[in-house]
């Protein structure tokens, strides 16, 4: 429940990178597509539903030694009847923690600590009036922060003069 442990409604990282096809990023004109909700614009995310299969794997660390970065995604496309698709993608990520906090402060500032196992399963299926289209995903998360707590009234983040208010 602390904030920055990934667990808001809109989590890029709950999708799992193969899964992607192509982002679309609709700016101005997007209310007049997708409504008023779109003021500030659309992400459209449209996701693989191709035959075939692929793998990635990587590793990453900052160049401080910290933040240690492991991904491995693979994506398989099968057919399914005539013309239909079924795509199926498993990722695992381990993300490990950085901090660039100055010596001695007891917060930690930088990426939180985070192991992800995703499974989606998205494609079409042809029927007699046109395209069935689905996707589910599932995710297990594992994830810790330093969740940034404030210091007090008095103290450089509550000053004496706003405790009133």
């Amino acid at each position: 429940g602390a904030r920055n442990r990934g667990n808001t409604g809109t989590d890029m990282n709950a999708i799992p990178m193969l899964a992607i096809k192509d982002v679309q990023v609709l700016r101005d004109g997007a209310a007049a597509q997708y409504g008023s909700d779109a003021i500030a614009g659309v992400l459209d995310i449209g996701l693989k539903r191709s035959l075939g299969c692929e793998a990635v794997a990587g590793y990453s660390q900052y160049s401080v030694g910290d933040g240690k970065n492991y991904l491995a995604s693979a994506y398989c496309g099968v057919a399914l009847g005539d013309k239909g698709v079924i795509g199926i993608t498993g990722e695992y990520l381990d993300r490990g923690r950085s901090n660039r906090a100055e010596p001695g402060n007891p917060r930690i500032i930088g990426d939180t600590k985070a192991q992800n196992q995703t499974l989606y399963v998205n494609g079409d299926l042809p029927t007699p009036a046109g395209k069935l289209y689905f996707t589910a995903g599932a995710q297990s998360r594992d994830a810790s922060s330093a969740a940034w707590a404030r210091g007090g009234v008095g103290s450089d983040d509550i000053p004496s003069r706003n405790s009133a208010a």
